[in-house]
């Protein structure tokens, strides 16, 4: 078969990389991890430990919201007592006045 009848190499195939590129270095290895992988045992760690993280914090600003809300109803319970303190005070004083008045009226 003579060079012209011949069907091309894989290696003339290949588009010629220009002179101007940086040459390839062959001491370097990359990895690559096809996409469609199963996820990894570290993956899986990573992923644990970040949903642990989101319900820690969940849990701590529940919480703080439970504090806040007990600490507001605490407040209101001694807003309360003292109105009734004071209604009760003002009912004394003015059932006491009317005694005494009372009392003046049969003296």
């Amino acid at each position: 078969m003579s060079a012209e009848q011949r069907p091309p190499s894989p290696s003339e195939n290949r588009p010629r990389e220009s002179s101007a590129g940086p040459e390839p270095s062959t001491d370097v290895e990359l990895e690559f991890q096809p996409a469609d992988e199963t996820p990894t045992r570290t993956d899986a760690e990573l992923h644990s430990r970040i949903e642990r993280t989101k319900l820690q914090a969940r849990v701590t600003a529940l919480e703080r919201a439970l504090e806040t809300r007990e600490h507001q109803r605490a407040e209101i319970v001694t807003q309360y007592e003292r109105i009734l303190e004071e209604r009760t005070d003002e009912t004394e004083d003015e059932t006491a006045g009317l005694l005494a008045r009372l009392l003046e009226r049969w003296r």
